[in-house]
C-alpha cells in the first residue's frame, strides 16, 4: 500500500529521470557517461546543461525535479559544497516523500556514511559550505536532514564495481526495472484481459526472434491499444522506435505517405530539415536496431508498396508490428506470425466494463445483473464496453433498464446501434459537436476546433471534454480524433436525416453526394457542413445562385488527398516530396470547381473556409467574413482577398501560403484577434505589411519569401508570439527588436551584416541562419541563449565571433 504523502495529485511526469549531481567533480565522467547509456536506452533524462548562470533553482528545475519520475543523485567529494545541489537535494526528499518519487543515491568515490554523517572529505566540503551560511541554522540543519535521508536509502557505491562502465551498466539497468515496473502498475491498470497477449507477443518479439508480426482482429477489439502496449514495454530495447498510428486515414491525407516518410525518416535517422525528402539510405537503417508500429494498414497497393519498403532495409534485429482487420494485408507483408484478437472473456469483460461504469468500486447487487445484461449486448468488445460503461456512469437503475430495453432492440443488428445508444444520451449540443467531428473535424488541432465552434452562445471547451469522457473522442498530441466505428456511426446517424436527399442533409462529404448537390443545386439551409475531395471529382461549373439557399453554412472546405494506388512523383535532387505534391496537385486539382468567384451568396454565416488551389483571382464579390475564424487557401491564384474596412474580429487564422499571384495584403489592423499569420512564399506581394503593428495577440508569423519590405514593424507588445519565420525574405536588412516570448526564429537567406543581441529572449529554442552570405558579425549575446544554431553556408563569419559562439558554456552548480 502506498504511503499516506501519495494522495497529493502527482504531476504530469515528463522525464523519467532527473540527474542531480555536482558539475566540476562528474560532469566530464560518470554524468555524462549515464546521460549517454540513458539517452540510448530511450530513458527521458533531464539533465540542467540548458540552464544558464543566475537562474535560480525555483521554477525551471523544481518543475523538473516535480515532473521526473525518478532521480539519481550522484554524490561526490564536492557535492556538499554547492548551494545549489543541496537545494535541489532537498527539493527531491520533499518529492520522495509528497508524490512516492523513487530515489536512487550514486555514491562515486565517496562513502555512504560519510553522507550520512557529512564526515570525511564529503565533510570537509560542506563545512565550507556551512562557513558561508552560519547564520542560517534552519537551512543548515534542512540539508543536513536531507543528506542523512538520501544516504539512507538503497543506492549504487562506485567501490563495489571493477570499473565505471559496470556502474553506469548496473545503474541503467536498474532504472530499466523500475520504469518497466511503473509501467506494468500504472499504464496496464486499463489493458484488462491483455495481460497474457502482451506476454505472448513481448516473448515472440524479443525473445524467439519473430521479426515481423500483425495483429489482426475487427474494429473496435483492441488491436490499437494492443499494440500500443507492447510498443511502451519494449521500445527501450531499440535503439530507435515509431509508431505510426492510423496510417489508413494518414496515408488518404494531403502529402500522405510522403508526410509518414519524413517523420520516420525523423524518427530513424535524425534529420530535423521538415523540407528534406525521405529516401531510405540502406547502409544507415541497416546498422540500427529498430521497432516501428503501423496501425490499421489496409489493402492499398502504395500502403504495401511502402511497407515492403521500410522492412526491407531494416536491420536483422529490428522489429515491426502491423495491425488490420484484413487478413490478406499480413500476408501480403510476410508477417512471421499473426496474433488473431478475440471477444474478451466474459469475465475480463465485466472487469473493463465496471470500471468505465462505475469507477474503482464494485457494482451493488442491484447493478450485476444489468450490468452482465450490457456487456452480452456489447458482444464483448471493448471499446462498445468502454463507451456503454461511460454512457452509464453514475446514471439511475431506471435510466439503466431503459439503456438495456433500447439495447436488446438493437443487439441482434451490428455494433453501430449498439454505439448508438451512448450518442442518444446526449444533448443537442453534444450531438452536434461530436457529429461536426465525425463528419468534418477529425484530425484538427483542438485549439482550432475550439475556435472555429464558439460562438455567442457556445463554447465548446467543456463540450469536448464530456465526449472525451464518454469516450466518444480521444486527444493525442492536442489533435482531436476518434475511433473509426465511432466515425462511421456519426455519418450513418446524418445519412438517416435524408436518405434519398443528401441536399437535406445536415452534413456533406461524400464527394458523388457533393457533386450532385452542387452540380443539381439542391441545397438548402439544412447543410452546415462541406467538406469535397476535389480528386475525386470530375469537372464542376457552379450556378451562380448554387449557395442561394444554404444559409446556414458553416465550414466548407475544398481538399486535395494525395491519389490511392499511384506512386506519388518525388525529387530526389530536391527530396521535397510533400511541397512538390501541394503545388503540383492542389493547383490542377483545385481547377475543376469553376464559378466559385462568380456566385451571389455572401458566405456570412462561413465560419472555416478552407480551399487548395483556388483558380480564380478573386472570391465572389458579395463574400462577408465577418463570421470567419479561419481562412486557409495555400497555392491558390487569388490576387486579392475582399475590399472594405469592415471590423473582422472574429478571424483568427490567415493562411494563403504558396499563393504567388497575391498582390494585396489585407488591412490587418481590421482584424485584432489575429493568432496565425502565414504567407510563406507569397513572392509578388506589393505590400508592406505596415499594419501588423496592433496584432498584439499573433502566436505565428510566417513571411517566409516575402520580398516586398525591408523592415518589419513588430511590436514589444506582442506577448504571445512564440514563431517567426523571416527566412528569404531578401530585402529585410535589419531584424527588429523581438518580444521575449519568441521560442523560434527562422532568418535563413536574408540580408542582414550583424544579429542584434537576443539576449532577452529567454525562451527561445531554435535560430537558423542558414545561407545568411552577408552576415559578418554575431553578438556575444547569442551565446547565452543556449539553443540549436543552425549556421549553415554562412561564409562570411570573423572567425573571432564564431570561437565567442561556440565557447564553453559556463557551469550552472560548480
Amino acid at each position: 500500500m502506498a504511503s499516506s504523502s501519495s494522495s497529493s495529485i502527482t504531476p504530469k511526469q515528463e522525464y523519467d529521470v532527473f540527474l542531480s549531481f555536482r558539475g566540476v567533480d562528474t560532469r566530464a565522467n560518470i554524468t555524462s557517461h549515464l546521460y549517454e547509456a540513458f539517452c540510448q536506452k530511450k530513458i527521458r533524462t533531464f539533465i540542467d546543461d540548458n540552464l544558464i548562470r543566475g537562474e535560480e533553482i525555483f521554477p525551471s528545475l523544481l518543475k523538473a525535479i516535480e515532473h521526473s519520475k525518478i532521480s539519481v543523485i550522484i554524490f561526490s567529494k564536492g557535492y556538499a559544497s554547492s548551494k545549489w545541489c543541496l537545494k535541489e537535494l532537498e527539493e527531491i526528499i520533499k518529492c520522495k516523500n509528497k508524490y512516492d518519487q523513487v530515489v536512487i543515491p550514486v555514491f562515486y568515490d565517496v562513502d555512504p556514511s560519510d553522507v550520512r554523517n557529512q564526515t570525511g572529505d564529503f565533510g570537509n566540503s560542506f563545512a565550507k559550505l556551512e562557513n558561508r551560511f552560519m547564520n542560517d541554522s534552519k537551512m543548515l540543519q534542512e540539508w543536513r536532514t536531507a543528506l542523512r535521508n538520501a544516504a539512507n536509502l538503497s543506492g549504487f557505491h562506485s567501490k563495489n564495481y571493477r570499473n565505471e562502465a559496470s556502474l553506469v551498466k548496473n545503474i541503467t539497468d536498474h532504472i530499466l526495472k523500475r520504469l518497466d515496473y511503473h509501467f506494468s502498475t500504472i499504464h496496464t491498470k486499463n489493458l484488462v484481459g491483455l495481460d497474457s497477449s502482451i506476454e505472448e507477443i513481448e516473448d515472440l518479439l524479443c525473445t524467439k526472434g519473430v521479426r515481423k508480426l500483425g495483429i489482426w482482429g475487427i474494429g473496435g477489439i483492441g488491436k490499437t491499444t494492443l499494440a500500443n502496449a507492447v510498443f511502451n514495454k519494449i521500445f527501450k530495447q531499440f535503439e530507435v522506435s515509431f509508431f505510426i498510428k492510423n496510417i489508413r486515414e494518414e496515408s488518404e491525407k494531403i502529402g500522405g505517405l510522403n508526410d509518414i516518410r519524413q517523420k520516420i525518416n525523423h524518427a530513424l535517422l535524425g534529420d530535423i530539415n521538415p523540407n528534406i525528402g525521405f529516401i531510405f539510405p540502406i547502409e544507415r537503417l541497416s546498422c540500427k536496431k529498430v521497432l516501428i508500429v503501423f496501425d490499421d494498414v489496409t489493402t492499398n497497393f502504395k500502403q504495401m508498396e511502402f511497407l515492403r519498403e521500410v522492412s526491407d532495409n531494416l536491420d536483422f534485429e529490428s522489429r515491426i508490428i502491423i495491425t488490420t482487420r484484413d487478413k490478406h494485408v499480413l500476408t501480403n507483408c510476410g508477417v512471421h506470425h499473426i496474433h488473431k484478437m478475440k471477444e474478451l472473456p466474459f469475465d475480463k469483460a465485466i472487469q473493463l466494463f465496471t470500471l468505465y461504469a462505475f469507477g474503482e468500486n464494485n457494482p451493488t447487487r442491484d447493478y450485476i445483473g444489468l450490468s452482465s445484461s450490457v456487456v452480452a449486448c456489447a458482444k464483448r468488445l471493448p471499446l462498445a464496453l468502454k463507451v456503454l460503461g461511460s454512457f452509464l456512469f453514475k446514471r439511475t437503475k431506471r435510466e439503466w433498464e431503459s439503456a438495456l430495453k433500447n439495447l436488446k432492440i438493437n443487439s441482434h443488428g451490428d455494433i453501430h446501434k449498439v454505439l448508438k445508444t451512448s450518442y442518444d444520451g446526449l444533448n443537442d449540443k453534444e450531438k452536434n459537436l461530436f457529429l461536426d467531428i465525425a463528419c468534418f473535424f477529425k484530425g484538427y488541432k483542438r485549439d482550432l476546433i475550439e475556435a472555429i465552434l464558439n460562438v455567442r452562445d457556445f463554447d465548446s471547451h467543456i463540450y469536448i471534454n464530456l465526449l472525451i469522457e464518454k469516450c466518444l473522442i480521444t486527444i493525442s498530441f492536442d489533435t482531436i480524433t476518434m475511433h473509426d466505428l465511432l466515425e462511421e456511426m456519426g455519418r450513418e446517424i446524418v445519412q438517416q436525416e435524408s436518405v434519398d436527399d443528401p441536399g437535406k442533409r445536415s452534413r456533406l462529404w461524400d464527394h458523388k453526394d457533393i457533386f450532385s448537390v452542387l452540380k443539381h443545386n439542391t441545397g438548402t439551409r439544412a447543410i452546415r457542413s462541406i467538406r469535397l475531395d476535389m480528386s475525386k471529382v470530375e469537372e464542376l461549373h457552379l450556378n451562380p445562385k448554387t449557395f442561394n439557399k444554404m444559409q446556414n453554412l458553416r465550414f466548407l472546405e475544398f481538399y486535395v488527398s494525395e491519389p490511392k494506388n499511384k506512386v506519388t512523383e518525388s525529387d530526389s535532387s530536391t527530396g521535397r516530396h510533400n511541397l512538390r505534391f501541394l503545388k503540383k496537385n492542389s493547383s490542377k486539382e483545385g481547377k475543376k470547381v469553376h464559378g466559385f468567384e462568380k456566385l451571389k451568396s455572401d458566405f456570412s454565416e462561413l465560419r472555416y473556409f478552407c480551399w487548395h488551389g483556388y483558380s480564380a483571382k478573386s472570391l465572389p464579390p458579395n463574400f462577408n467574413p465577418k463570421n470567419l475564424v479561419a481562412l486557409h487557401m495555400h497555392n491558390s491564384k487569388v490576387k486579392q482577398l475582399w475590399t472594405g474596412n469592415q471590423k473582422l474580429v472574429n478571424l483568427k487564422h490567415i493562411n494563403l501560403s504558396h499563393s504567388k499571384h497575391l498582390c494585396r495584403v489585407l488591412d490587418f489592423s481590421l482584424m485584432p484577434n489575429l493568432e496565425s499569420l502565414i504567407f510563406e512564399d507569397c513572392t509578388n506581394l506589393l505590400d508592406s505589411f505596415s499594419s501588423i503593428h496592433n496584432l498584439h495577440k499573433l502566436v505565428i508569423l510566417n513571411l517566409c519569401g516575402c520580398k516586398s519590405f525591408d523592415n518589419l514593424p513588430i511590436s514589444v507588445h506582442w506577448q504571445s508570439l512564440r514563431e517567426i519565420n523571416l527566412s528569404n525574405c531578401s530585402n529585410l536588412r535589419t531584424v527588429p527588436y523581438l518580444p521575449c516570448t519568441v521560442e523560434e526564429l527562422y532568418l535563413d537567406g536574408i540580408a542582414i551584416k550583424e544579429l542584434r543581441s537576443i539576449e532577452h529572449l529567454y525562451k527561445l529554442e531554435k535560430l537558423s541562419l542558414r545561407k545568411c552570405s552577408r552576415l559578418e558579425r554575431l553578438l556575444y549575446a547569442v551565446s547565452k541563449c543556449a539553443v540549436p544554431l543552425t549556421l549553415e553556408r554562412s561564409s562570411s563569419y570573423r572567425k573571432s565571433e564564431i570561437s565567442k559562439i561556440s565557447g564553453q558554456r559556463p557551469e550552472t552548480r560548480d
